[in-house]
Protein backbone atom coordinates (compact mmCIF):
# COMPACT_ATOMS: atom_id res chain seq x y z
CA UNK A 1 0.00 0.00 0.00
CA UNK A 2 1.28 3.32 -0.69
CA UNK A 3 1.53 5.38 2.46
CA UNK A 4 1.77 9.04 0.03
CA UNK A 5 -0.79 11.46 1.07
CA UNK A 6 -2.74 12.76 -2.65
CA UNK A 7 -1.23 16.12 -2.28
CA UNK A 8 2.48 15.05 -3.01
CA UNK A 9 1.51 13.73 -6.11
CA UNK A 10 0.78 17.28 -7.29
CA UNK A 11 3.38 19.28 -9.51
CA UNK A 12 2.87 21.90 -7.42
CA UNK A 13 1.63 20.62 -3.97
CA UNK A 14 2.23 23.90 -1.58
CA UNK A 15 -0.86 24.88 -3.54
CA UNK A 16 -2.70 22.57 -1.03
CA UNK A 17 -0.16 22.74 2.04
CA UNK A 18 -0.30 26.31 2.02
CA UNK A 19 -4.11 26.80 2.98
CA UNK A 20 -4.38 23.01 4.85
CA UNK A 21 -2.74 22.55 8.10
CA UNK A 22 -4.04 19.05 7.44
CA UNK A 23 -5.76 18.45 3.69
CA UNK A 24 -9.03 16.73 3.63
CA UNK A 25 -8.94 13.38 1.70
CA UNK A 26 -10.78 12.88 -1.46
CA UNK A 27 -13.07 10.20 -0.16
CA UNK A 28 -17.00 11.49 -0.95
CA UNK A 29 -16.15 14.78 -2.45
CA UNK A 30 -18.36 16.33 -4.90
CA UNK A 31 -17.42 16.64 -8.49
CA UNK A 32 -18.34 20.38 -9.56
CA UNK A 33 -17.00 19.69 -13.33
CA UNK A 34 -15.54 17.05 -15.31
CA UNK A 35 -13.79 17.87 -18.79
CA UNK A 36 -11.85 16.23 -21.52
CA UNK A 37 -9.77 18.39 -24.09
CA UNK A 38 -7.65 16.11 -26.05
CA UNK A 39 -4.93 14.20 -23.68
CA UNK A 40 -6.24 16.81 -20.67
CA UNK A 41 -8.54 16.01 -18.73
CA UNK A 42 -9.83 19.10 -16.13
CA UNK A 43 -11.86 17.93 -12.81
CA UNK A 44 -13.31 20.44 -10.41
CA UNK A 45 -14.21 18.90 -6.49
CA UNK A 46 -15.80 20.68 -3.56
CA UNK A 47 -13.08 19.82 -1.03
CA UNK A 48 -14.78 18.15 2.34
CA UNK A 49 -12.58 20.64 4.69
CA UNK A 50 -12.70 24.73 3.84
CA UNK A 51 -9.16 25.78 4.04
CA UNK A 52 -7.28 26.27 7.52
CA UNK A 53 -5.61 29.44 6.01
CA UNK A 54 -7.51 31.30 2.74
CA UNK A 55 -6.10 33.60 1.32
CA UNK A 56 -7.06 37.51 2.99
CA UNK A 57 -8.72 38.06 -0.54
CA UNK A 58 -11.39 35.78 -0.11
CA UNK A 59 -15.01 36.83 1.64
CA UNK A 60 -14.79 36.27 5.00
CA UNK A 61 -18.48 34.90 4.49
CA UNK A 62 -17.38 31.66 2.27
CA UNK A 63 -17.59 28.11 3.87
CA UNK A 64 -17.18 26.43 0.39
CA UNK A 65 -14.28 26.02 -1.99
CA UNK A 66 -14.04 24.27 -4.88
CA UNK A 67 -10.18 23.17 -6.15
CA UNK A 68 -9.21 23.00 -9.99
CA UNK A 69 -6.90 19.81 -11.01
CA UNK A 70 -5.54 19.07 -14.71
CA UNK A 71 -4.19 15.74 -15.63
CA UNK A 72 -1.76 15.71 -18.64
CA UNK A 73 -1.34 13.16 -21.49
CA UNK A 74 -4.56 11.02 -19.79
CA UNK A 75 -4.85 7.53 -21.18
CA UNK A 76 -8.04 5.79 -20.53
CA UNK A 77 -8.12 2.63 -19.08
CA UNK A 78 -12.23 2.74 -18.47
CA UNK A 79 -15.01 4.92 -18.27
CA UNK A 80 -18.14 4.31 -17.89
CA UNK A 81 -21.19 5.49 -17.19
CA UNK A 82 -22.05 9.41 -15.84
CA UNK A 83 -22.26 10.57 -12.05
CA UNK A 84 -25.86 9.87 -10.99
CA UNK A 85 -24.69 11.14 -8.26
CA UNK A 86 -22.02 13.87 -7.59
CA UNK A 87 -20.58 11.94 -4.92
CA UNK A 88 -16.70 10.30 -5.90
CA UNK A 89 -13.69 8.75 -4.44
CA UNK A 90 -10.81 9.52 -5.97
CA UNK A 91 -7.70 7.77 -5.19
CA UNK A 92 -4.21 7.96 -6.57
CA UNK A 93 -1.21 5.52 -7.56
CA UNK A 94 2.07 6.57 -8.49
CA UNK A 95 3.54 3.44 -10.52
CA UNK A 96 6.59 5.44 -12.29
CA UNK A 97 8.06 8.75 -12.28
CA UNK A 98 5.72 9.62 -15.64
CA UNK A 99 3.21 7.36 -14.76
CA UNK A 100 -0.09 8.47 -12.26
CA UNK A 101 -3.27 6.31 -11.83
CA UNK A 102 -6.14 7.75 -11.14
CA UNK A 103 -9.88 6.26 -10.25
CA UNK A 104 -12.84 8.60 -9.82
CA UNK A 105 -15.75 5.79 -8.93
CA UNK A 106 -18.98 6.70 -7.92
CA UNK A 107 -22.37 5.67 -8.00
CA UNK A 108 -23.20 4.06 -11.39
CA UNK A 109 -19.91 5.90 -12.99
CA UNK A 110 -16.24 5.07 -12.93
CA UNK A 111 -13.34 7.07 -14.84
CA UNK A 112 -9.78 5.06 -14.24
CA UNK A 113 -6.94 6.62 -16.17
CA UNK A 114 -3.21 7.23 -16.49
CA UNK A 115 -2.07 10.93 -16.80
CA UNK A 116 1.77 11.63 -16.28
CA UNK A 117 1.05 15.01 -14.10
CA UNK A 118 -1.38 16.45 -11.84
CA UNK A 119 -1.67 20.08 -11.42
CA UNK A 120 -3.87 22.03 -8.92
CA UNK A 121 -4.90 25.21 -11.02
CA UNK A 122 -6.73 27.14 -9.13
CA UNK A 123 -9.76 27.48 -6.01
CA UNK A 124 -12.93 28.96 -6.25
CA UNK A 125 -14.48 29.80 -3.00
CA UNK A 126 -18.04 30.71 -2.02
CA UNK A 127 -21.00 30.26 -0.04
CA UNK A 128 -23.52 26.98 0.35
CA UNK A 129 -26.26 27.68 2.78
CA UNK A 130 -27.16 24.83 5.15
CA UNK A 131 -30.73 24.53 3.73
CA UNK A 132 -29.76 24.91 0.41
CA UNK A 133 -31.76 22.19 -2.20
CA UNK A 134 -29.09 21.92 -4.62
CA UNK A 135 -25.70 21.77 -2.34
CA UNK A 136 -24.47 18.75 -4.73
CA UNK A 137 -25.73 20.21 -8.30
CA UNK A 138 -22.82 19.40 -10.86
CA UNK A 139 -22.57 22.25 -13.62
CA UNK A 140 -21.42 19.50 -16.43
CA UNK A 141 -19.50 17.20 -17.80
CA UNK A 142 -18.13 17.64 -21.13
CA UNK A 143 -16.42 14.70 -22.67
CA UNK A 144 -15.10 14.43 -26.64
CA UNK A 145 -15.30 11.24 -28.93
CA UNK A 146 -12.32 9.97 -28.74
CA UNK A 147 -12.59 9.82 -24.97
CA UNK A 148 -16.26 7.85 -25.35
CA UNK A 149 -15.52 5.49 -27.93
CA UNK A 150 -18.08 2.91 -27.19
CA UNK A 151 -20.66 5.48 -26.91
CA UNK A 152 -21.42 4.86 -23.62
CA UNK A 153 -22.44 8.62 -22.85
CA UNK A 154 -25.46 8.50 -25.76
CA UNK A 155 -23.48 11.14 -28.04
CA UNK A 156 -24.09 13.82 -25.88
CA UNK A 157 -21.22 16.41 -24.80
CA UNK A 158 -22.41 18.60 -21.52
CA UNK A 159 -24.96 16.95 -18.90
CA UNK A 160 -26.56 18.76 -16.45
CA UNK A 161 -27.28 17.19 -12.92
CA UNK A 162 -29.66 18.56 -10.04
CA UNK A 163 -30.17 17.14 -6.70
Amino acid sequence: MNSQLWYEYLDNPKSITSVYTEPPGLSNVVVLWMEYQGSIMNLAIRMNKYPDHPPQKWDKRNNTVAAYFSFDNVRIIEQRGLPAYPLVNIQLWRHSKDQLEILIEGTHFVSHFNSDSMRFLKYNSYVIESNSTNSLSIPYVSVSPEHDPQGMIAGTTKHYYEE
